[in-house]
């Protein structure tokens, strides 16, 4: 969980695409800034990790959150989402194999009904 910071995890920033637009993860707690966006509280414990995808903040730009390394016997991960209002993006999983990034899930768009619909 994010209970006392980003939980293991690393906000950081690929600077191999010198034109890219960026933005910050932000760890929050309860409902988010943007009035009826999703969503309104974690999906276990206080905290979760959230974009602004409102503006100024456009779908084009680009939030990374890297893991520490997992052991080679880890084959997979799980995590939850929320991913409702009108301006959502992308929301990807990418694995490094020690030369390359290659990206192994996606989702785009919205996905909830509603700021207060479960986490899936």
């Amino acid at each position: 969980g994010f209970e006392s910071d980003l939980g293991g995890w690393t906000a950081t920033r690929d600077t191999s695409s010198p034109n890219a637009s960026f933005f910050d993860w932000d760890r929050r707690a309860g409902n988010t800034p943007s009035w009826y966006t999703g969503p309104e509280r974690a999906h276990e414990g206080e905290f979760y990790l959230y974009l602004e995808t409102s503006y100024p903040n456009t779908s084009d730009k680009i939030a990374y959150v890297e893991s520490r390394d997992f052991e080679e016997a880890v084959s997979w991960v799980t995590f939850h989402y929320h991913m409702y209002g009108d301006q959502m993006g992308t929301l990807a999983v990418e694995t490094f194999d020690g030369s390359a990034w290659k990206q192994v899930w996606t989702i785009s768009g919205q996905r909830h009904a509603n700021h207060s619909s479960a986490w899936t």
